[in-house]
């Protein structure tokens, strides 16, 4: 007879292997340890450069004045400055370039290990920076989680919304977005029904932000995501042994959302990734 430690070892093998990937994305040059800052743009000139006095104010070690970043009708046109260099976007060298602020796909500029890229928010337009070479990609210790729990992953079933409907969701700058929300996910935890709003992910996926009765002292107080892929047949398998925090417990310059009332679980849900130590 297979013991129930020799079923749930694959288990907490394959969420090992989960949780090691999340650690690599997340210490990776490009992840968000390396992000050092967000500069919030305005209509006309920007200056990039070292000088504290720029809109974009780079690490000493950069040009006084590297470049310009000019914000007409919503669009930014990099301009670089004479003597200042090099300057890529998209890997090629370049004296100017019109920026992309697709979420997606942005135009990267990248100068010596730092990279910048123009996003969106709202209205607002920011540059948000990375530097391979950041302290905190440096000296960070490693990512906490609760022990992998068989008993956390839980089968639910998906509730479509009767017509396409959005929440408007608070974020951690002050702000709100408006988030896809096609339907809920009700599932049972220890024999008492829960409900969990969900957001459209990539295909095939939900993405759900959620607190619960540990949020604020075992995990991060503005909530934690989930994803979980969507049967055909609209059954959900919520795994929390997943739950992860949002980027803005790595960096003070993300914009992360946070839990939408509707998603604040009386549960303690002791799966997941917990607060730095």
């Amino acid at each position: 007879m297979t013991s129930l430690i020799e079923e749930t070892q694959p288990y907490a093998k394959a969420i090992q292997a989960w949780r090691d990937q999340q650690e690599a994305e997340l210490r990776a040059e490009n992840g968000w340890l390396s992000v050092v800052g967000l500069f919030w743009l305005h209509d006309g000139e920007n200056a990039v450069g070292s000088d504290p006095d720029c809109e974009v104010v780079l690490p000493p070690r950069l040009p006084i004045r590297l470049a310009t970043l000019k914000v007409s009708a919503g669009a930014v046109t990099l301009r670089v400055a004479v003597g200042a260099g090099p300057v890529r976007v998209g890997g090629q060298l370049v004296r100017e370039a019109a920026l992309s602020d697709d979420p997606l796909y942005p135009a990267l500029i990248q100068v010596e290990q730092m990279t910048f890229f123009v996003i969106r928010r709202g209205d607002r337009l920011a540059v948000r920076m990375c530097d391979a070479a950041s302290e905190a990609r440096q000296n960070f210790t490693g990512r906490i989680w609760f022990p992998a729990d068989v008993a956390f992953r839980v089968a639910g079933r998906f509730e479509p919304h009767p017509s396409q409907r959005t929440l408007e969701v608070e974020t951690v700058i002050g702000t709100t977005i408006p988030v896809n929300n096609p339907g809920a996910v009700a599932f049972e935890f220890n024999g008492v029904p829960q409900r969990l709003e969900a957001f459209e992910g990539e295909a095939g996926e939900l993405w759900f932000l959620f607190r619960d009765a540990t949020s604020g002292h075992e995990t991060y107080g503005a909530g934690r995501e989930l994803y979980a892929p969507l049967g055909a047949d609209g059954r959900v398998e919520l795994d929390f042994n997943k739950a992860q925090n949002l980027p803005c417990v790595f960096t003070p310059y993300a914009t992360c959302p946070m839990a939408p009332k509707a998603n604040h679980l009386a549960i303690a849900v002791q799966a997941g990734e917990r607060l730095p130590g």
